[in-house]
C-alpha cells in the first residue's frame, strides 16, 4: 500500500498566489470610451454615437481596420447619416455602392451595420490588393476614386489628395487625445 501524497510530503504547505489583475479594458468599456470620443468630436448625440461605436469597432475587429479611421472615414463620407444617399447611388454611413459590392458583402446594404462592415471590408481588400498592405492612404484613394478611376491618375489626384486630407483631418480630431485607436 503506497503512502498519501500529502502524508509522505509533511514539510510541503500550499501556496495560494494572487491573480494577476487583467488590464484588458472590457469590451464595455471599450465602446463607451470611443462613444464618448465620437459625441465630443463629432458632436453626435449620445445614442447615435454609442450605435456608431458598437457598429465600428465590429467592422474594425472583423477586417483589421483601424476604428479612428473607420470613424474618420464615415465622417467624411456620411457625416454619421444613416440613410445617406450619394449622386453616385452610393448608400449609408461609408457610402458603399450595392450594384458593385453586394456580391462580396452579406446582408442589406442600407442597414448601418451591415454598411459600415462592407466599407471596411472594401477599404481592407485595397489596403491589401492595391497598397501592398502598408498604406491606409493609399487605401483610401482607392475607396474614394474606385480602381477603374486610378487609373486615370492625372484627372482624379487632385479630386484623392482632396479626399485623403478630409480623412486625415478627421482622423487627427480624433487621435489629439490618442482615443483613436489608429
Amino acid at each position: 500500500m503506497q503512502p498519501d501524497a500529502r502524508q509522505a510530503l509533511p514539510h510541503r504547505h500550499p501556496i495560494t498566489l494572487p491573480l494577476a489583475a487583467d488590464t484588458t479594458p472590457r469590451w464595455e468599456d471599450t465602446l463607451h470610451a470611443f462613444a464618448l470620443e465620437l459625441q465630443r468630436v463629432y458632436q453626435l448625440d449620445e445614442a447615435v454615437a454609442t450605435a456608431f461605436s458598437r457598429w465600428i469597432l465590429d467592422a474594425g475587429d472583423m477586417y483589421a481596420v483601424p476604428p479612428g479611421l473607420l470613424a474618420a472615414l464615415i465622417n467624411t463620407e456620411s457625416h454619421f447619416r444613416t440613410r445617406a444617399v450619394s449622386w453616385a447611388n452610393a448608400v449609408g454611413p461609408a457610402q458603399v455602392i450595392p450594384t458593385v459590392w453586394q456580391g462580396h458583402c452579406p446582408g442589406d446594404l442600407t442597414e448601418p451595420g451591415n454598411n459600415i462592415i462592407c466599407g471596411a471590408y472594401v477599404l481592407r481588400r485595397y489596403y491589401e490588393r492595391f497598397c501592398g498592405g502598408e498604406n491606409w492612404y493609399c487605401a483610401l484613394e482607392y475607396y474614394h476614386t474606385g480602381p477603374g478611376n486610378m487609373a486615370a491618375k492625372e484627372s482624379y489626384a487632385q479630386t484623392r489628395a482632396d479626399y485623403v486630407a478630409k480623412v486625415s483631418g478627421n482622423l487627427q480630431r480624433l487621435t489629439d487625445d490618442g482615443v483613436a485607436m489608429l
